[in-house]
């Protein structure tokens, strides 16, 4: 067996319409198509591909209380147009830019505290 990529994220959330909103406006990820599941939630799509799955709760999770999930990567383009993007909407964020790779970084966090890295790798 091999790992290849990451598939997608998963987050469950008692804020479900502004997370779906966040993910929409801050990352212009796009709603597709969703598997008529018992519980709410939507699938947030990129070029094609469902990468941020959301799931309504009306409370706490019950998986795995003692996890914690510190951040997620996705790999973007266009570095300026999403400094620009994140300042209009008045989001946080912190740059790091690592020289010896040739990477830029971008970090914020979603509504629910959950932190975003963008990874930049842009000739």
């Amino acid at each position: 067996m091999a790992v290849k990529q990451l598939d997608h994220i998963n987050i469950t959330t008692s804020r479900l319409a502004e997370t779906r909103q966040f993910f929409v406006d801050v990352l212009a990820l796009e709603e597709g198509a969703r598997p008529d599941f018992p519980f709410p939630g939507h699938w947030l799509y990129s070029e094609g591909r469902a990468i941020v799955h959301l799931v309504g709760t009306d409370g706490e999770r019950g998986h795995a209380p003692e996890a914690s999930l510190d951040h997620f990567a996705l790999e973007a383009t266009g570095y300026d147009e999403t400094v620009a993007r994140l300042k209009d909407l008045s989001i946080e964020v912190f740059a790091n830019d690592i020289e010896g790779l040739g990477l830029r970084q971008l970090f914020f966090s979603d509504p629910n505290g959950v932190t975003i890295e963008l990874d930049f790798r842009e000739g």
